[in-house]
């Protein structure tokens, strides 16, 4: 009886060993038969309240330190998908070929604000993370109010299913990830030092996760702080874009599941 005992643990250890092992090769496979294409904001879509301030202390022109969003922002994003599935970033390909196809897909997009689409970040594991949380609807989770005053993202609609789809095939994915528009807004109602008036500005990302149909599965904006009296491009990119990867990568989680 002691020998049928021990029997039956071992099997059961086997069973558990094997349903471990087929649950990590499931999730491996998927990670290696996915990929995602990133494409980076436009230029023309870059929104701040903050500009004479950051201008003062990097000593750069406008076009200079939004540049360096741009890349810096994507390139933090990059990273964290990476570790979800592969990836690969329009931006971070310096030839001639992915600049005039980053130009088309920009001409080609209609941009417009909408509610919230896809599931959104669960609540609990969220606030694990420290991730900020509307009040208003669970999938304008992270989320906060844009610069238009409402809670709105900016959606990339795409109107060239062909090119689309050209795009996938070209770069052998199967997802898009379109960063749609960068925010820096001033929180004037939230002020963190009065007596030096520091107020609280927040970086707001929009984005649009499509499929390989050109459906968005997946589309907000993210939200992510900083004080008024840090303006090098530098500084902010620290404080705050390491933290927008992180979510933007719960968000593509959550958006395949």
């Amino acid at each position: 009886m002691y020998m049928n005992s021990i029997r039956t643990i071992i099997i059961v250890i086997a069973i558990a060993f094997l349903g471990c092992t087929k649950y990590t090769l499931a999730q491996t496979t998927a990670a290696a038969t996915n990929k995602i294409l990133i494409v980076p904001f436009n230029p023309d879509l870059y929104l701040s309240d903050a500009e004479q301030d950051i201008m003062r202390q990097t000593n750069k022109t406008p076009d200079q330190y939004r540049e360096f969003f741009r890349k810096t922002i994507d390139l933090k994003i990059l990273g964290q998908l990476q570790t979800v599935m592969q990836s690969y970033s329009l931006v971070q390909d310096t030839t001639q070929k992915a600049k005039r196809e980053l130009a088309i897909f920009y001409r080609q997009c209609g941009y417009k604000y909408e509610i919230a689409k896809g599931k959104g970040i669960n609540k609990e594991e969220g606030k694990k993370k420290g991730f900020s949380f509307s009040k208003k609807k669970e999938n304008d989770i992270p989320g906060y109010i844009t610069t238009r005053g409402d809670a709105k993202f900016m959606n990339a609609e795409i109107s060239d299913t062909a090119f689309y789809h050209h795009l996938l095939k070209e770069y052998d994915s199967n997802y898009m990830l379109s960063i749609n528009q960068m925010e820096i807004k001033t929180n004037y109602s939230s002020c963190i030092d009065i007596a030096n008036k520091v107020y609280r500005r927040e970086v707001i990302l929009h984005y649009s996760i499509y499929n390989e149909k050109g459906v968005v599965i997946d589309g907000n904006f993210l939200v992510a702080y900083f004080p008024s009296n840090s303006n090098k491009d530098t500084d902010i990119a620290e404080r705050t874009f390491p933290e927008l990867a992180e979510m933007m990568k719960a968000q593509l989680q959550s958006a395949i599941k």
